[in-house]
């Protein structure tokens, strides 16, 4: 607790600070003397259901809204992402960014917090590498007037859902099938190079009971005595079906002993994951000296394997051959195929994964009774991606999964920094690992990491003039003098290597 209140409190004051040098001068905000929006949001984010964000407290209020969003991942990212919005007055309503475009957003969901009103958006936006952005939402004036109604949601049942025919979520870029009886994934088609990478019952969750054979129930995933298919073994009742601009969603629930799971599936337009947001409620016992319940997440594919898989560990990607155990990854694990594109399992919060028999699957819960006897009982919320494309994309693909865009309301001030822009950009074969403020806080840290097989030089431009630069070990002392220019410093990097570089700015 001590550690998240720290990382929540100096995460948001360093975007606070960010944004309070944001010029919004020239945002038309309308503040109202009576508005409760100010103050709404206190704790709505910290939460294991929230995934303990950071906060979101509103300080605006009125018509007009700035809001700020950040980024914390090295690469350019476009997407679909989402921002609450407290006490917003109940007119139509348009939506800018920095460039006065207009973006198109969606009410996902309103609800109350605290005797606050809020609203979910889900909107499009693009945010360039350890960099910011703006948006702008306002009232829409037409033909001289203020429109009062609402904003209109997409439907969540037609009559065309009345039936037994798959639910079907579908995009641009892939085609998802669902069984309407088990909700299991039954094909999964990559529409950019026609190939069907599922086509056998898919991405369910899995009871097993391990072996106690060997000891150590909590360190050591113990043989697998049984398993059973969930979805197809309990009959999951669909609770809601939704078709949208930007995304398409169903819900399901699912019980099973004495334990039940909620389960939200969704793809958003131009995305190629699938999202799995779930609720267990967890209440499966051990049988001491005997057997250890879990459940796990699995994804069979259909496409001719290499036989391996391939995961993110630091610094790197690590490939593996298939193992009937577990092994530790930071975010996924990508089921190798023998060319074309390849699915991936990602994970927020669980790093125990598998790659055996053509499937890939992840290890949510154990019931395991040593030292702890009862160390996973209880309500757990997990997000998990099911991703298909290029192999080369997927530790992007998983990063931005698993690290959504921040944001905070914005106010009314003048300001040194534009509506939108970036910390650092990078040129060059390398990955940013880590960016940050220096130990003695006379400048900043970066340290980067190649992880493609590629020796070359990196080029790193701030938003400010370097004063000096140097190349430092990992705690930061001197090893020798990096090449400045202006507001850029170049280093050269070695394959498979890293190099820290700490600068003093001007």
């Amino acid at each position: 607790q001590e550690l998240m209140a720290t990382v929540g409190t100096y995460g948001k004051l360093s975007m606070r600070r960010i944004s309070d040098a944001i010029d919004t001068s020239a945002v038309p905000f309308a503040p109202e003397a009576d508005s409760c929006s100010e103050g709404g949001g206190v704790g709505y984010y910290q939460s294991d259901d929230r995934r303990y964000h950071f906060p979101i407290a509103e300080r605006g209020n009125g018509a007009v809204r700035a809001i700020h969003l950040f980024t914390p991942s090295g690469f350019d990212r476009s997407e679909i992402t989402e921002v609450t919005v407290w006490d917003y007055p109940p007119v139509n309503a348009v939506m800018v960014g920095p460039d006065g475009r207009e973006i198109p957003f969606i009410p996902a969901e309103y609800g109350s917090f605290w005797a606050h009103e809020f609203v979910k958006l889900l909107f499009p936006i693009s945010i360039p590498a350890f960099g910011y952005t703006t948006v702008i939402l306002k009232p829409e004036v037409v033909e001289g007037h203020v429109g009062i109604p609402v904003h209109s949601h997409f439907d969540a049942h037609t009559d065309s859902d009345i039936n037994d025919d798959p639910i079907v979520l579908e995009n641009g870029l892939i085609a998802a099938v669902f069984d309407k009886k088990t909700c299991r994934l039954v094909s999964l088609t990559d529409k950019e190079t026609g190939e069907k990478l599922i086509d056998a019952p898919s991405c369910f969750f899995r009871y097993a009971e391990e072996n106690t054979l060997y000891g150590m129930t909590s360190w050591r995933v113990g043989p697998f005595m049984k398993t059973v298919d969930l979805n197809e073994a309990n009959a999951p009742r669909i609770e809601e079906v939704r078709h949208g601009e930007l995304f398409d969603r169903f819900t399901y629930h699912l019980a099973f002993g004495r334990s039940q799971l909620d389960c939200s599936v969704t793809l958003k337009c131009d995305s190629r994951v699938l999202e799995f947001d779930v609720k267990i409620d967890w209440s499966e016992d051990f049988v001491f000296g005997k057997m250890v319940p879990q459940i796990a997440f699995v994804v069979p594919v259909s496409y001719a394997t290499a036989g391996t898989s391939h995961s993110d560990v630091p610094y790197g990607e690590l490939q593996r051959p298939a193992l009937a155990h577990d092994v530790p990854a930071l975010s996924h694990i990508t089921v190798d195929g023998t060319g074309g594109h390849v699915v991936s399992l990602i994970c927020d919060t669980k790093y125990g994964y598998r790659f055996q028999d053509n499937a890939a699957s992840v290890t949510l819960i154990r019931s395991a009774y040593e030292p702890d006897l009862y160390p996973d009982r209880g309500i757990h919320n997990i997000r998990i991606g099911v991703s298909a494309g290029d192999p080369s994309e997927v530790r992007k693909t998983a990063s931005a999964f698993c690290r959504p865009f921040s944001f905070l309301s914005g106010t009314p001030h003048k300001g040194t920094l534009p509506l939108a822009g970036a910390a650092i950009t990078v040129s060059g074969n390398a990955e940013v690992a880590c960016l940050k403020n220096s130990e003695d806080g006379a400048g900043a840290v970066v340290r980067l990491c190649e992880t493609a097989g590629r020796s070359g030089a990196v080029t790193l431009r701030f938003a400010r003039p370097v004063k000096e630069a140097f190349i430092a070990t990992s705690l930061e002392k001197p090893i020798g003098p990096a090449a400045v220019s202006g507001d850029a410093v170049t280093v050269d990097l070695p394959a498979l290597d890293t190099v820290t570089a700490v600068v003093r700015f001007a």
